[in-house]
């Protein structure tokens, strides 16, 4: 999954997510 967020460059999307 990290792998995505690193190719994704919405990480901070994805940040908030995992945050939640």
């Amino acid at each position: 999954m990290l792998e995505e967020i690193a190719s994704n460059s919405d990480n901070i999307d994805y940040g908030e997510m995992i945050h939640v």
